[in-house]
């Protein structure tokens, strides 16, 4: 017998496929988009409908699997990497640049500054 005919996972995807109705957690279920749209394949077979049953944190994990996040931490990195790129430049084009890097710096302490305002910090 071929190794794929005996392997649990393949048969698990063979019964699923022939199935009306499978339940799956939503943390697979947006893992399985993130694969198809990926165009690595599937992890659940096609299907039509979709019910969630206990998913009362759903808007969380869907924005983990599909929203983008930047720190201003990153933002930091991103202004001193580029100030430092910016060296051998002509200073017409470099002091452009600056303006755009002290635009970032500015909105970066407005963020700061909201946060430190806030009664509900961290969630």
């Amino acid at each position: 017998m071929p190794p794929q005919d005996t392997c649990f996972l393949n048969a698990l995807r063979k019964r699923a496929a022939q199935a009306q109705i499978i339940i799956v957690n939503h943390h697979l279920f947006f893992a399985d988009i993130m694969v198809k749209q990926g165009g690595f394949g599937e992890i659940i077979p096609r299907f039509q409908a979709v019910v969630f049953d206990e998913a009362h944190n759903i808007e969380e994990i869907a924005i983990s699997y599909f929203g983008v996040s930047l720190s201003t931490g990153q933002l930091a990195a991103f202004v001193k990497d580029a100030e430092k790129e910016t060296r051998e430049i002509d200073d017409k084009d470099r002091q452009e640049i600056k303006k755009h890097l002290n635009i970032i710096r500015g909105c970066m302490e407005e963020i700061h500054a909201l946060f430190r305002q806030s009664e509900e910090r961290g969630g």
